[in-house]
C-alpha cells in the first residue's frame, strides 16, 4: 500500500497521512480525558456512609411529668420546699432496666454513646443507675458493659439486685454514701414500704448490698472494648447463655469490698457485716444450685433462712 501512495504522495507527508496498527494502540488525549470523566461520574454517584443512629437517640418529644401541687408539697420538711425540691430532682436520678442487650436494637441503651447523652441531662450531682444482666451474655460481653459505662462516668459503683442481675450506679460527681441520711430517708413511710417489698428491710440491709467502687469494676473491665453505637456486637449473641452466670458472678462478688461511709458507727458496721456474709452465703448456696450439688445448696440455704427466715426474696427463691 505505501508503495503504490508513494508515487502519489510527497514523501515527508506520507507517514502522518498514514493510520499503522501501532498508532490504533497508542494512548491519545482523548482516552485519558474519557478515564476522568469516568472517575469523576462513579465519585459522584457514591456510595456514600453515615451512621445509622437509632430512632429512639433522636427523639425530643416534650417529656411531661406530673407534680402534687397539693398544699402539702408547700411543707418544708425538705428544705426550702417539697415543690422547689422535686423541680431540682426532675434530672437529679435516670433509671434504666432495658431488656438484654441481646435483644434486638435493645443495646444501644448500653453503650457508650448512650451513656454520654445520658450525663450531658443530669444535674451535677446526679446519678444513671443501669441494670446489668448476667445469664443473657459471656463474661467476655459483660465486660464491655461495663467498660461502656466506665468510659462516661469517673465516679461508677455496682449492687446487688437479685441473683441474675446487678446494678451499676454512675455520677459525674463523687458519690458520698451518709450512712446517717440513709437511715433518715429509709424511715420515709414510701420508701421503706418500696424497699420491703424487694426485701431490703432497713438501712443497713441496702448498704449490704454495695459491691464495689470505680477501682473494682476497672479490674473487672481491664481491657475489653467499650460497646458502641456502631459496634453492638452483642445484640447478636444468644438471648440466654447456660451456666454463664456461674463465670460472671463470681468474678463479680470477687471484687467486694468495705464501702467507704459517712456518719456510720461501729454497730452499724457490724450490722452491715453480718447482712453482707448472710447475702454471700445466699449467692453461694444459688450457684451450688447451679452445679448441681444438692448438698451444699441445702446446707448453706439453710444457714441462709436460719438467719433471715422471714425475707420475701429468700421465701420465693426456696418455693416457700
Amino acid at each position: 500500500m505505501q508503495r503504490r501512495l508513494r508515487s502519489n504522495i510527497a514523501k515527508h507527508l506520507l507517514p502522518h497521512l498514514l493510520i499503522t496498527p501501532q498508532d490504533q494502540q497508542r494512548l491519545r488525549p482523548v482516552h485519558l480525558v474519557c478515564a476522568l470523566l469516568m472517575l469523576g461520574a462513579i465519585a459522584t454517584a457514591g456510595p456514600t456512609w453515615e451512621q445509622d443512629r437509632p430512632p429512639f437517640l433522636e427523639n425530643r418529644a416534650p417529656l411531661i411529668i406530673a407534680i402534687d401541687l397539693s398544699p402539702s408539697m408547700d411543707a418544708n420538711d425538705v428544705p426550702p420546699s417539697r415543690l422547689e425540691a422535686a423541680k431540682h430532682k426532675l434530672h437529679d436520678l435516670i433509671t434504666l432496666e432495658p431488656p438484654p442487650p441481646s435483644a434486638a436494637g435493645v443495646v444501644n441503651l448500653y453503650s457508650r454513646d448512650f451513656y454520654q447523652l445520658a450525663a450531658s441531662r443530669l444535674e451535677p450531682q446526679g446519678l444513671v443507675a443501669q441494670w446489668l444482666p448476667l445469664p443473657t451474655q459471656n463474661i467476655d460481653d459483660s465486660r464491655s458493659l461495663v467498660r461502656s459505662f466506665l468510659d462516661v462516668f469517673p465516679y461508677a459503683t455496682l449492687w446487688t439486685s437479685e441473683f441474675h442481675e446487678m446494678l451499676l450506679a454512675g455520677s459525674m460527681a463523687p458519690i458520698e454514701l451518709d450512712a446517717a441520711k440513709i437511715s433518715e430517708r429509709f424511715q420515709r413511710g414510701s420508701v421503706r414500704s418500696t424497699l420491703q417489698d424487694v426485701s431490703i428491710g432497713s438501712a443497713v440491709a441496702l448498704l449490704a448490698t454495695w459491691v464495689t467502687d470505680h477501682a473494682g469494676l476497672e479490674r473487672f473491665a481491664a481491657d475489653a472494648p467499650a460497646v458502641t453505637d456502631d459496634r453492638p456486637r452483642i445484640e447478636y449473641a444468644p438471648w440466654v447463655r447456660p451456666k454463664e452466670i456461674t463465670r460472671v458472678l463470681p468474678a463479680l462478688l470477687d471484687l467486694r469490698q468495705a464501702p467507704v461511709l459517712v456518719n456510720a458507727d461501729a454497730g452499724l458496721h457490724e450490722r452491715m457485716n453480718a447482712h453482707q456474709q448472710r447475702l454471700m452465703r445466699f449467692y453461694r448456696a444459688s450457684l451450688h444450685a447451679y452445679d448441681g450439688d444438692r448438698d451444699a445448696w441445702a446446707r448453706d440455704i439453710r444457714e441462709v433462712m436460719r438467719g433471715d427466715g422471714g425475707n420475701p426474696y429468700f421465701r420465693w427463691f426456696v418455693g416457700e
